[in-house]
């Protein structure tokens, strides 16, 4: 069980920091996927120890310092926002209505 959980943790990690990669490839920018995903770690921690919900600016403002090497400044802006929604708001709603389905599906168990 504990290889399991290990296996699914790092695979949401891998799944996490690959989403930057792909984004600046959408923006024609060559990226190291590796690097950038190394880069990201820091931040990653940052936004997790936070003492704002959800690491709220702290992501946003680091964002902007990790990735500012890969794209113009004019890019950069619209990067982060895609960034964080793809990564942490569209994740958010996603877990909303999983969690709306489960609880519909024990309220029909339960009458």
């Amino acid at each position: 069980m504990f290889f399991l959980a290990f296996f699914y943790s790092v695979m949401l990690y891998i799944t996490f920091l690959s989403i930057a990669p792909v984004l600046i490839k959408a923006f024609g920018k060559n990226v190291d996927v590796l690097t950038s995903m190394l880069r990201q770690l820091g931040l990653l921690y940052g936004i997790y120890m936070s003492p704002t919900p959800g690491g709220a600016g702290v992501g946003e403002i680091g964002g902007l310092e990790v990735f500012k090497g890969y794209l113009s400044l004019y890019e950069l802006g619209l990067f982060v926002i895609l960034w964080r929604f793809v990564s942490q708001y569209f994740s958010a709603f996603i877990g909303w209505i999983l969690f709306q389905i489960i609880l519909i599906k024990d309220n029909e168990k339960q009458t």
